[in-house]
């Protein structure tokens, strides 16, 4: 199991495009994240 919590990534400083982010991924579960 993986845990992310709060997860927050920039390409620049101070325009975040992912912000507080969180999720839960069993084992043997595949998580996918498209925009």
């Amino acid at each position: 199991m993986i845990e992310i919590r709060n997860l927050t990534f920039a390409y620049e400083k101070d325009n975040p495009v992912l912000k507080d982010i969180s999720f839960t991924a069993e084992d043997g579960e595949c998580i996918g994240l498209i925009g």
